[in-house]
């Protein structure tokens, strides 16, 4: 998939990312929701601007991490990094038919107990999204 953003707000960043997917591929009925007061815990709001980003030919994955990247409060050297708060991860608690991704921090992923994709330190993240049946590949 292919996304610009010259500027825009991680909500609407989101609303457009989901809108695209869906309309690219309507079997996919992806979710995308912030986890508000995970965010505001760690001072993040629906707001944070993301500017200049541009991605060609990426998956959903790179797109979403993209975006978590942008929008993080201060500047990492990678999504690994642990000043890195802003997350992306599937919802195991998804009943929909297609998969939900929320919008977290790191400390709200651990307070759900969801561990956190590879991309962000988790080794093991991919192995069980592929288990689990729905991936973002």
């Amino acid at each position: 998939m292919t996304l610009e953003v010259p500027q825009q707000s991680l909500e609407f960043t989101l609303q457009d990312l989901r809108q695209m997917i869906n309309e690219a591929l309507p079997e996919a009925h992806l979710e995308i929701q912030i986890q508000g007061g995970d965010l505001q815990q760690e001072g993040i709001t629906r707001n944070q601007q993301i500017r200049n980003l541009q991605i060609s030919d990426g998956t959903v994955s790179d797109i979403l991490t993209a975006i978590v990247t942008r929008a993080n409060p201060v500047a990492a050297t990678g999504p690994g990094d642990p000043t890195q708060r802003l997350v992306w991860v599937i919802d195991p608690q998804t009943d929909g038919p297609g998969p939900r991704v929320l919008i977290t921090t790191r400390s709200g992923a651990e307070r759900r107990q969801i561990r956190l994709p590879a991309v962000f330190g988790d080794p093991n993240a991919g192995a069980r999204r592929k288990s689990a049946g729905k991936t973002l590949h």
